[in-house]
């Protein structure tokens, strides 16, 4: 399969980012969470600007010196890949305070870029640059195959929703991962014309190109306390790829394939009624 994963990003400094060092005083890991701003292309979710916030994060030494110059409110750009990486998420129970281990999923940017644009400006400042620059803020692109077959889901509105997690081949290896991880698992999130498209065409196997955008949410957990049995929520986030659009590649159900089934569809219910 091809490997095309490409984030592109610009966006501003939300706080002054973490830097890890040894007991040495070496440096070995730089995060940073960014606020970008999504295109006002149609995504058949919303079609007003809107703010995400994905987190930046490398263990390249270059690039954590580079980081580790940034302040609050600079202005940076990146170029990377959306990485994904397995975890395990300490969460305490607020009945008997015990600490509960969930496995979970943390999905970030894996920079092969990052440079400032703009320094020593406001916050405010910051937000006029974003949307005068909103067509370069927040971008990705990635070549894919479906894990799952696609889910469909409402919303409390009523609006429907489709979502598959995608395998994508690792162009660049992350440092602190190990050698035979080349292999990520984001997931993509798709509204409006496009959610039933995708619900009809595709499959697990399926290989699609999809160009999007990043957007970041939080979201709601449960987990049962080992200590007290007690059932609780947590707060969790997800980092997911929302379509401009989607293209079909590889082993997906044609438009001829779609219509011949709707028509057998009908000529089956048509001789139902006839035969009552």
């Amino acid at each position: 399969m091809a490997k095309h994963n490409v984030v592109m990003l610009y966006g501003q400094v939300v706080q002054k980012p973490r830097i890890f060092k040894n007991d040495q005083g070496e440096y070995f890991r730089g995060m940073c969470p960014l606020n970008v701003l999504r295109g006002v292309r149609d995504t058949g979710y919303v079609d007003k600007l809107q703010y995400d916030c994905p987190v930046v994060m490398t263990s390249n030494l270059d690039l954590i010196r580079e980081m580790d110059s940034w302040e609050q409110y600079d202005m940076v750009e990146i170029k990377g890949t959306i990485a994904t990486k397995e975890v395990r998420k300490s969460t305490p129970c607020p009945h008997c305070g015990h600490k509960n281990i969930a496995n979970g999923n943390v999905v970030y940017v894996n920079p092969i870029y990052m440079g400032r644009r703009e320094h020593n400006i406001t916050r405010e400042e910051g937000l006029e640059l974003l949307k005068k620059r909103v067509e370069i803020s927040n971008q990705v692109m990635v070549v894919g195959t479906l894990c799952r077959d696609p889910e469909e889901y409402q919303t409390a509105k009523g609006q429907s929703i489709v979502q598959y997690q995608l395998a994508v081949n690792r162009k660049f290896h992350v440092k602190e991962d190990a050698p035979d991880i080349r292999t990520d698992y984001p997931w993509v999130k798709v509204y409006g014309k496009n959610a039933l498209s995708d619900l009809q065409s595709l499959h697990t196997g399926s290989v699609v190109l999809v160009d999007g955008m990043l957007q970041h949410r939080n979201i709601e957990r449960t987990s049962i306390c080992s200590e007290c049995g007690t059932e609780y929520k947590w707060n969790d986030s997800a980092l997911e790829i929302v379509p401009y659009s989607v293209e079909y590649l590889q082993n997906f159900v044609t438009q001829t394939e779609l219509d011949e089934q709707a028509s057998k569809e009908a000529e089956s219910l048509a001789n139902q009624i006839l035969s009552s």
